[in-house]
C-alpha cells in the first residue's frame, strides 16, 4: 500500500497476519500505524523496516508492540 490509512482500512476488512512497514510514512510513522493495529489485533506481527539505528527507536517500536525491527539495509 502506498498509504497508512488505506493499509488500515484493509486490515480492518481483512485478516492480515505480518505487515511489514517503514517508520517513516507520509501520513502516520510506522510507529503510530503499528500502536494502531496492536490495539485493532492483538495476534497481528509487525515488522519495522527502517534506516534508523537509533536505540530509542527500537524502544518505541517493542513499547508500540512490534514483532521485529529491521535495519536497511537487510537481505
Amino acid at each position: 500500500f502506498t498509504s497508512a490509512e488505506t493499509a488500515f482500512h484493509y486490515i480492518e476488512k481483512n485478516q492480515v497476519r505480518i505487515i511489514i512497514t517503514d517508520i517513516c510514512m507520509p501520513e502516520m510513522d510506522g510507529l503510530a500505524f503499528t500502536q494502531k493495529i496492536r490495539e485493532k489485533d492483538g495476534s497481528t506481527k509487525v515488522i519495522l523496516l527502517t534506516g534508523f539505528a537509533e536505540f530509542e527507536y527500537a524502544r518505541k517500536a517493542i513499547t508500540c508492540g512490534a514483532f521485529d525491527y529491521l535495519l536497511k539495509p537487510t537481505n
